[in-house]
């Protein structure tokens, strides 16, 4: 790791199969530093560091307001908590059908189809696009 020091880091991600393990690095990682990071859980085996304040939401709309998309006028499709952010900071949140509880949740619209069976293609088609 002494390759990083001094450098930008954008993310950090770490797998491991069991979520109390992955919850353990979490909570250990918050003991460790002296800011606390953003924090997400992705595909049942990661755990996801972002700087502060740093998530999917936040670059949606970043990206938007750069190309000239309002908020409310995005589209965010995702299934874990990485993607809750996104979902709940967009015009249209939508969830797969294999999405964790939260996700569903928060969405505005849960699709019929995995992330596994072409969910772009379903929501097109869904939206009449």
């Amino acid at each position: 790791l002494q390759d990083f020091a001094g450098r930008d880091i954008a993310k950090v991600i770490f797998q491991h199969p069991e979520m109390k393990m992955r919850e353990a690095l979490r909570d250990e990682v918050a003991k460790t530093i002296d800011y606390q990071p953003t924090v997400s859980f992705s595909s049942n085996r990661y755990v996801e560091f972002n700087p502060a304040g740093i998530d999917k939401g936040d670059a949606a709309i970043a990206l938007g307001a750069r190309i000239g998309i309002a908020p409310e006028e995005i589209i965010a499709l995702g299934d874990n908590s990485n993607d809750l952010s996104m979902i709940r900071k967009v015009g249209l949140g939508v969830a797969v059908a294999n999405a964790i509880p939260a996700v569903k949740d928060a969405a505005g619209l849960v699709l019929d189809v995995t992330n596994n069976e072409d969910p772009v293609t379903a929501l097109a088609t869904k939206l009449g696009l």
